[in-house]
């Protein structure tokens, strides 16, 4: 190795050859496509949550939330999946006059509840039905 310059005008110290380290297995994960989006189970169980009537937007902040009792709110770890369902046209809003009030913590505030369109209902029998027909 011949000895460069460095910017101050020192000499680059040799470094030695990094020996391999060994590296644990990377953590379970939730099963996804090649491009990165989540399978065909993920979003069908979050179509089925939403045709339950699990999810729902928080006030004016368009915050997606689950629903944890009739009562009680908190933010869903699924946010990212319902608001591209929604602007993909499988999911919506219910009407406004379908808001309820619910905690939010310690606060009461109106949730929207969203429910999938004609659609996200027909993914939902289609991907279900994919689902059975893989485990047989």
């Amino acid at each position: 190795m011949t000895d460069q310059l460095d910017l101050f005008g020192a000499t680059a110290p040799a470094t030695a050859p990094v020996e391999s380290q060994h590296r644990p297995p990377p953590p379970h994960r939730a099963r996804r496509t090649r491009s990165g989006a989540p399978g065909p189970e993920v979003i069908t169980q979050v179509l089925t949550d939403a045709a339950a009537g699990r999810f729902g937007l928080l006030d004016y902040t368009e915050r997606v939330v689950v629903f944890d009792d009739t009562d009680r709110v908190r933010l869903a770890s699924e946010e990212d999946l319902v608001t591209s369902l929604m602007t993909s046209g499988h999911l919506e809003q219910h009407p406004r006059r379908d808001t309820v009030s619910a905690l939010h913590g310690a606060i009461r505030r109106p949730v929207t509840p969203i429910r999938p369109t004609k659609t996200g209902r027909g993914l939902l029998a289609r991907w279900s039905a994919l689902h059975t027909s893989r485990k047989g």
